[in-house]
């Protein structure tokens, strides 16, 4: 069964680099790497397949209590355009 990484905040193109998506981590979300399949399930309930190309994590924690880490993912997916993952895509891992 797919498994939920991030609902997407943000897309944006880098050129060279491809399509980057930012989210925060779902708390139970598996480690992904570069190679990993994923689903990307649009607003509209259509879905699109790619590949991870790349992946940078983020963690920032509110300096009161370590159960505040929040972790902030971005990464790259192979083929594919802004337009195909609008802001509050969720992307799952099929693989």
């Amino acid at each position: 069964m797919p498994q939920k990484i991030i609902t997407v905040n943000d897309a944006f193109l880098i050129e060279g680099r491809g399509l980057i998506v930012t989210g925060l981590k779902e708390k139970k979300s598996a480690e992904i790497k570069i190679g990993d399949s994923v689903k990307i399930l649009r607003p509209n309930k259509s879905s699109v397949k790619s590949q991870i190309d790349g992946v940078e994590t983020f963690v920032s924690r509110d300096n009161s209590s370590e159960s505040q880490k929040v972790e902030n993912l971005a990464f790259s997916l192979k083929n594919l355009s802004k337009k195909d993952v609008p802001k509050g895509s969720i992307i799952y891992l099929i693989s």
